[in-house]
């Protein structure tokens, strides 16, 4: 890998995309470089999906939209601060900054860089944004006090739509880590627990309260695992449905550095190598490798493994 003082590793189409504190670099997936681009950001962030690359500059003021080969537009939004930004699974980009007189605010952009809706809040700090497939409703995890305990609420908005949200729901005693659209329900997965919401009025469908501290997981379609560490130092490997239920759970003395779920695998990264389960938790096959690594990224039959300095990719 070039060399930089940090790195952010997105799967992007049938390749990957790598940010570094200078460039932002695609590749296909055969490994050969698509694009490079050298972005002059202080604090590059970025997030992708399976077109396009969003890239803004936390702290900063500027974000620019990318796809594998090119730019497609750069945007500023001036006198404020940009704090996070989530890309919608097709074009549509929604950008959180702070400053003025709102602790935050939400500027929503189509896929030409213009602007489209903009949602403005006092008390509340974002934490999370979901689009629907349609990018015709936007989800929003908000963190407030409410007598001296912190609430999550999930609100509901229709992108052009002046009238304000069409439901709120709320989540006592907890802090959002995550906010997912899948089949028609909105999973939202907090430090204490994960809760399924129905996406249609905002009524809360089922969920689970964690027995342990959760320290990873993954959302694919209707399946999430789930991580989580209990006193003993070991690890629980949690797979759930979209409806909080355990379909299975294991424990494990691995040391696990990250998970992923694809073709109805799930694929765990731990200190000594890779470990592939089924759907029910069950092992298929394990490989262990001599370097050590620190993230991963499922693409098809190709794992990518992220080192210090490398990225290698192995079949699996």
């Amino acid at each position: 890998m070039p060399s930089s003082t940090d790195y952010k590793f997105n799967c992007l189409g049938d390749g990957f995309s790598l940010l570094t504190d200078t460039y932002l670099y695609t590749y296909n997936g055969e490994g050969v470089q698509n694009f490079a681009l050298q972005h002059g950001y202080v604090n590059p962030v970025c997030d992708t999906n399976s077109k396009r690359v969003l890239i803004y500059d936390k702290g900063g003021s500027d974000f620019a939209l990318y796809n594998r080969t090119s730019e497609i537009y750069k945007q500023s939004i001036e006198d404020e601060v940009i704090v996070s930004a989530f890309l919608s699974e097709n074009e549509y980009s929604a950008i959180v900054t702070s400053g003025g007189h709102y602790s935050n605010v939400i500027y929503i952009y189509n896929g030409n860089g213009e602007e489209l809706d903009v949602y403005k809040y006092i008390d509340e700090k974002v934490m999370q944004i979901a689009f629907s497939p349609d990018e015709r409703y936007l989800y929003v995890a908000l963190a407030k006090s409410q007598e001296g305990d912190i609430v999550t609420r999930v609100s509901k908005y229709e992108i052009g739509n002046d009238e304000g949200h069409l439901w709120n729901c709320e989540i006592t005693d907890s802090i959002s880590f995550e906010l997912s659209f899948t089949n028609d329900k909105v999973l939202v997965i907090t430090d204490e627990k994960i809760t399924s919401v129905n996406s249609a009025d905002g009524t809360v469908l089922s969920s689970y309260e964690y027995k342990g501290t959760l320290n990873d997981y993954y959302i694919e379609n209707s399946n999430c695992v789930l991580i989580l560490r209990n006193n003993s130092e070991k690890s629980k490997i949690l797979m759930m449905d979209d409806s909080c239920s355990v379909v299975a759970d294991i424990s494990t003395d691995d040391k696990i550095k990250d998970v992923a779920i694809d073709d109805e695998k799930v694929v765990v990264l731990t200190s000594k190598g890779v470990v592939l389960y089924d759907m029910n938790l069950d092992m298929i096959s394990n490989r262990d490798f001599e370097d050590e690594y620190i993230q991963m990224i499922k693409n098809g039959s190709n794992l990518l493994l992220m080192g210090g300095s490398h990225i290698d990719c192995i079949k699996i």
